[in-house]
């Protein structure tokens, strides 16, 4: 093909992974149909981004930029956080380049979302920070709520809770004030999240219940499982096994119905780990495996070695100590 052509499907695949996007965004039954879709275009935009990568005109950058978001959610789903990095760090320079900061924010924020889910914490948070300090010089409220929240996340990871908790009151608060149901629904889980690893379960319950309204009122089903899923959590704290298994279950397999292999694995660890913990090691070993398989699959290194651990529990539970 001349190049002309190859810019034209270029540009027509990347406009169609971004209706994609949008409609798995919009959830329902058009969730599936979106996936199937992206999974048509993605050799075709892996092979249009080197072609595009190798090119340094304005037409080739903008394009590399736009890849960096606009089929994020998909993207998310379909790759590891590693493989991530490069076309997150190529779409930074484009976005420079162009003099696009609204652009260079979303992809610093990006990149901050890979290596968090790497582990690489500090990194993370670096990035974030340069992320939410452009969102406010150019005022793009969405986005500082985004990164006020990721930033509450990485704080979290690292065991400073209560400043977690800070950074997701700034982040809900500014949700509410522009009107994003699906930002505050994911607000209110991070706060579920932390509230729980403070020790206050029932407070955490009645914000992961104000998440899980939100995102069955909206379509949110990868929303919905992951709210889903942290009930789990929070019932088995307080000891409620048999309802944090259901929640589990649940969570479980709407993961399964989208394609969402990430929150497989994380649901599978935690059904696992509770047979194992309720005295049913045999119940939890093919869930954990399983869920190993998965985190080494999407590049999970934190959930590869919790996945591990819960392993090694399983089987002592068993008396398999060689294993």
């Amino acid at each position: 093909m001349d190049e002309a052509t190859v810019r034209r499907h270029a540009e027509h695949v990347l406009r169609e992974a971004g209706v994609a996007d949008d409609r798995f965004k919009e959830g329902g039954e058009q969730m599936l149909a979106a996936l199937a879709r992206f999974e048509g275009l993605w050799p075709h935009l892996q092979a249009a981004w080197q072609r595009m990568h190798r090119t340094e005109d304005e037409e080739a950058r903008r394009w590399i930029s736009d890849f960096g978001y606009a089929f994020i959610h998909l993207l998310t789903l379909r790759t590891t956080p590693a493989q991530r990095i490069p076309y997150q760090q190529a779409a930074v320079a484009a976005a420079r380049a162009l003099s696009d900061s609204q652009a260079e924010g979303a992809h610093l924020g990006n990149l901050g979302n890979a290596y968090r889910n790497l582990g690489r914490l500090e990194e993370a948070i670096h990035f974030y920070q340069q992320a939410l300090a452009i969102s406010r010089e150019i005022s793009d409220r969405r986005n500082e709520g985004n990164w006020l929240g990721n930033l509450g996340n990485a704080y979290a990871a690292l065991g400073w809770v209560e400043k977690a908790i800070g950074y997701h009151e700034q982040a809900l608060a500014i949700s509410r004030e522009i009107g994003d149901r699906r930002g505050e629904g994911s607000d209110l889980g991070n706060l579920g999240i932390a509230y729980k690893n403070l020790g206050r379960v029932e407070e955490a319950i009645g914000y992961h219940e104000q998440a899980l309204a939100i995102s069955r009122e909206i379509g949110d089903r990868r929303g919905e499982g992951s709210d889903l899923g942290n009930l789990g959590i929070a019932y088995a704290a307080l000891g409620r096994v048999e309802e944090a298994i259901g929640y589990h279950e649940q969570a479980l397999a709407i993961s399964r119905e989208i394609g969402d292999r990430r929150g497989e694995g994380n649901h599978l660890v935690n059904l696992g780990r509770l047979y194992a913990e309720i005295g049913e090691p045999k119940k939890g070993l093919p869930l954990l495996k399983a869920s190993l398989a998965i985190k080494r699959e999407t590049g999970d290194r934190p959930g590869e070695g919790e996945a591990l651990n819960y392993l090694g529990f399983a089987h002592h539970r068993l008396g398999n100590l060689e294993e």
